[in-house]
């Protein structure tokens, strides 16, 4: 999708505006080299229709949604929701058969947010250096 991608790659994006940087990571979406933002504050996964376009191989069709179902990006306004797909994931030795991403119209600057569902599904954590310590959901 953007630029060359090597397998499991995990990079940090340079932010300019913010002068931070964005974690990014390559996942094997449908046997394809996805490169996607984790958002640990996006609660699901999503991939923009121009994404899923390169990366559908048949005829899968979207799922419809929920009417009253909505998804809110990070600036508080509603994404256009197409509708939802199941594609095979895999990120190193984790595989995933069926995920679920929700597909938006909209643009938001990577090809898919990798939100906190498919993080856990893939066997991320996150680690507290201060205090030495893993974040366990409850």
């Amino acid at each position: 999708m953007q630029g060359e991608l090597q397998k499991s790659e995990v990079e940090y994006e340079e932010v300019i505006a913010f002068g931070g940087y964005v974690p990014t990571l390559v996942l094997t979406v449908n046997e394809l080299f996805v490169r996607g933002l984790m958002d640990t504050g996006a609660s699901i996964s999503i991939i923009a229709q121009g994404a899923l376009a390169k990366i559908m191989k048949g005829p899968e069709r979207l799922q419809s949604v929920s009417g009253d179902r909505q998804c809110i990006a990070s600036n508080g306004q509603p994404l256009k929701v197409l509708g939802e797909v199941r594609l095979p994931v895999a990120y190193l030795d984790n595989e995933v058969e069926q995920f679920r991403f929700v597909v938006t119209a909209d643009n938001f600057g990577h090809d898919m947010i990798i939100g906190s569902d498919l993080l856990r599904v893939l066997g991320f954590q996150f680690y507290n250096v201060k205090n030495n310590e893993f974040h366990t959901q409850k």
